[in-house]
């Protein structure tokens, strides 16, 4: 199992999703008191692009009320929106993922 990764593939899985709670636990405490357009910056500690990238599909999923980015520490920034903004940046996202692909 060491050979192929399996064992420290689960034991990261296991730690992202604790992460993801926590993250999760944080973002549902600050939207108890933030307006729209307020910002929140979480620390992720060193992860791979694919957990960083789960965490971002997965707070927006729960959260239909956010938008993630990550800023240039690769910091998780999130941001209250309003419904109208929250379909623009979904749009641009599926725009962008599009692009990608293409290249």
């Amino acid at each position: 199992e060491l050979e192929n990764g399996l064992l420290f593939g689960g034991i990261e899985r296991e730690l992202d999703e604790k992460e993801l709670q926590s993250l999760c636990s944080s973002v549902a405490a600050w939207l108890s008191t933030c307006i729209v357009g307020d910002c929140l910056t979480l620390h992720v500690p060193e992860s791979s692009f694919s957990a960083l990238y789960m965490y971002h599909k997965d707070l927006r999923i729960r959260f239909s009320q956010i938008w993630t980015s990550t800023n240039s520490f690769g910091q998780l920034v999130v941001e209250r929106v309003d419904h109208v903004r929250r379909i623009l940046l979904e749009k641009q996202s599926k725009e962008s993922e599009a692009q990608h692909e293409r290249l």
